[in-house]
């Protein structure tokens, strides 16, 4: 038998009215380095992200339109360092800089800027990887740019990886990397991406 008490506390979008979130559907939640709790909204007007400040009680909105170049959500997000958060979007990246709450839209260093980011990873050697629909980018721990690296491939995978949305480094098999629609595992001893998965063609 439940308690007679809450356990949910619930949060969302009341138009017109200040401290609640953004419009859209919530697709990312970040624990940043102060406690408090950044979410992004997307799919509509009026979306964007918010600061759920958990000890005051309190929510700070930056909607898209005013703070992201009226995008229509953040694809990824990544608090970069201690006081700094990487928000990328369709319209580009931007950085989310507290205390403060300043943003401002950035590129990084061999990144296009037509580049939309779907996903941040800094792996176990210090390596940061960016995977997007325009394929993986690579900034080595001891590299001042990203780079597209050069793997090796079995016949015919190297176009099917081209536009990938996530990744997952395991401490037993590699780097799993997941596209639109198919599953790669990276090896990092022999630099070779094998397709994983149901093959109707084997």
């Amino acid at each position: 038998k439940y308690e007679e008490r809450s356990l949910f506390k619930s949060y969302r979008y009341d138009k017109g009215k200040s401290g609640t979130l953004t419009n859209g559907w919530v697709n990312h939640i970040v624990e940043l380095k102060n406690g408090k709790i950044l979410v992004t909204t997307s799919g509509v007007q009026d979306c964007g992200f918010n600061l759920i400040d958990l000890q005051n009680n309190e929510i700070l909105s930056f909607p898209s339109r005013k703070y992201l170049n009226g995008s229509y959500g953040a694809t990824s997000i990544i608090e970069h360092s201690p006081g700094e958060v990487y928000i990328s979007s369709d319209k580009g990246l931007f950085q989310f800089s507290y205390p403060g709450n300043q943003i401002k839209k950035i590129t990084l260093p061999g990144i296009p800027e037509s580049v939309v980011i779907n996903y941040f990873l800094k792996d176990r050697n210090g390596n940061q990887w960016i995977f997007s629909y325009q394929g993986i980018y690579i900034k080595k721990a001891t590299d001042l740019e990203y780079q597209k690296p050069q793997f090796e491939f079995e016949p015919g995978d190297e176009n099917r990886i081209k536009s990938t949305t996530y990744a997952l480094e395991s401490d037993k098999h590699g780097l799993w990397i997941l596209t639109n629609d198919m599953l790669f595992l990276y090896d990092y001893k022999t630099n070779k991406i094998n397709r994983v998965g149901n093959d109707k063609s084997k």
